[in-house]
């Protein structure tokens, strides 16, 4: 039991820093247009914390380690925890995701929003791989730059690390893609109404 107790707490942490980009995304649909500096604070932060929300599925591995040395009703608890925190994984990040789709064929085409979202997914994974290989965090940005940077060029420098980007990249994408409309439909159909963002 005291392996999903000690999984509680850091997957709630976890899951607190998934929520940020979703609520990032709200705060910036719901503020006024107007408001251009503050707009683009909120559109930059919501950027770097991003790959939070995907970041959750890395996360799974901790599972195969941990079933090996649990047995019985812990091993089934952990199975419906990591469970519990790849819906998160998928909710937060489509969530984060989709308001700014919708936003983007406002003013561009479906093929060049489509095509932007892409790249944004592949983004998205190199910051995970970042923040998984290279234990970065989202507001190492602000506070460490130049170390960010440097990790960054190391990243992009090595092969094995990009591949695994384009992976976790090709990853992100199909799952966006597979379930961005069914999740937007739902929330909108059961949830709330939100004309901007959904």
């Amino acid at each position: 039991m005291s392996l999903i107790i000690f999984n509680f707490f850091w997957m709630t942490y976890n899951i607190f820093l998934s929520i940020i980009p979703v609520i990032l995304a709200f705060l910036y649909f719901k503020t006024d247009k107007k408001r251009i500096l503050i707009r683009t604070f909120l559109c930059v932060l919501w950027l770097l914390f991003l790959p939070n929300s995907i970041y959750l599925f890395t996360d799974i591995v901790h599972l195969f380690q941990q079933l090996k040395i649990a047995s019985g009703l812990v091993a089934l608890l952990l199975i419906l925890q990591y469970f519990v925190l790849e819906i998160y994984a998928v909710l937060t990040f489509i969530l984060s995701t989709h308001p700014f789709e919708k936003e983007l064929q406002k003013k561009v085409s479906i093929n060049s929003s489509t095509f932007i979202i892409i790249a944004l997914n592949f983004l998205v994974s190199f910051g995970v791989i970042l923040g998984n290989v290279k234990r970065l965090n989202s507001w190492d940005v602000l506070i460490s730059p130049n170390y960010v940077v440097q990790k960054s060029i190391d990243t992009l420098l090595s092969l094995n690390l990009m591949l695994v980007v384009i992976l976790f990249g090709l990853f992100a994408n199909f799952l966006y893609f597979l379930l961005r409309k069914k999740i937007a439909d739902y929330i909108n159909t059961y949830l709330v109404q939100v004309d901007v963002s959904m």
